[in-house]
């Protein structure tokens, strides 16, 4: 109910990562609400890994369409969690727009297998 979603809203902000990447993950599991995807997409530039990329992973599995814009730079992230994460994201978001992405191409080639699998899946449903 709402009491968890303040609970999982203050999480996210807390001085531990894995206090704020369980939030970001359990986020995905409650209802959206405004306040908790803002507080989502402020997660997305976490200094912690898990924190971006499971933020992307619960925008994405709430629908939040405006999140797109701003998820799209994880794919460039450093840690292939993230970028797993974010592109998933992306494609449940906007799959025909995810699909046009210069970057698909790039990320078909990935040497992480999850990123080249997911990618090619996306690139195969058009």
């Amino acid at each position: 109910g709402e009491k968890g979603a303040d609970l999982v809203r203050s999480a996210l902000s807390d001085p531990s990562d894995w206090v704020r990447s369980e939030a970001a993950r359990l986020a995905g599991y409650l209802p959206s609400s405004p306040a908790t995807e803002s507080a989502l997409l402020a997660t997305l530039q976490d200094a912690a890994p898990a924190v971006r990329g499971l933020s992307a992973r619960s925008l994405g599995w709430h629908r939040v369409a405006h999140a797109f814009d701003e998820i799209l730079p994880l794919l460039g992230d450093a840690e292939p969690e993230v970028v797993d994460h974010a592109l998933k994201a992306l494609a449940k978001l906007d799959l025909s727009r995810t699909q046009d992405l210069e970057q698909l191409s790039d990320l078909t080639a990935s040497p992480y297998a999850r990123i080249a699998d997911t990618a090619r899946r996306i690139q195969a449903s058009k």
